[in-house]
């Protein structure tokens, strides 16, 4: 794993850890699916469009479990309100923008996702080790012999029959 990579994840274990890290899930209803017959999957793909287009952490709140919101308020108190505002536009930044459900376990009133981000390229500290960062034609996996991925985890919980965010992990590496 690169050093780069290291500092992204880490800075991004840090921000999910203080209930920064924006994750899943749009207001759903019952079971296994809402009443619209979204899964959670697809509840976490919409969420993900959400959080990229998002101007504060804020707005994602109604989308997380109760303790992570409980978490975000409490930073939101002790921090400056700069800081917060740096952190999630920094995670909006780092945030794989095309990311595929790759599995979906459900158990009772938890449901974890399995997710990989194709074609991701860092965008902070890929950019000075990638010699066309623009470039991203399957042209540019010729120039490497091994290739990078990134695969993500998210946990759900069900509150009040709707699928809330819980947890959210990425992981890069060769």
């Amino acid at each position: 794993m690169r050093v780069s990579n290291l500092l992204a994840i880490s800075f991004i274990t840090i921000l999910t850890a203080s209930g920064l890290q924006p994750a899943c899930a749009q207001d759903n209803n019952g079971g296994r699916s809402s009443s619209n017959g979204a899964t959670p999957s697809q509840i976490y793909l919409n969420f993900h469009e959400k959080m990229l287009a998002a101007s504060s952490v804020d707005e994602l709140c109604p989308m997380f479990a109760a303790a992570r919101v409980e978490q975000i308020k409490s930073d939101e108190k002790t921090l400056p309100a700069e800081q917060t505002k740096a952190m999630f536009q920094f995670m909006q930044q780092v945030s794989p923008r095309k990311v595929r459900i790759l599995g979906e376990a459900i158990n009772n009133d938890t449901c974890t996702l399995t997710l990989d981000a194709p074609d991701y390229k860092d965008p902070i500290f890929g950019a000075a080790n990638s010699s066309s960062s623009s470039n991203t034609t399957s042209s540019s996996s010729s120039s490497s012999p091994k290739k990078k991925s990134t695969v993500g985890k998210i946990s759900l919980v069900r509150e009040d029959g709707q699928w809330k965010i819980e947890k959210e992990s990425w992981q890069s590496g060769d």
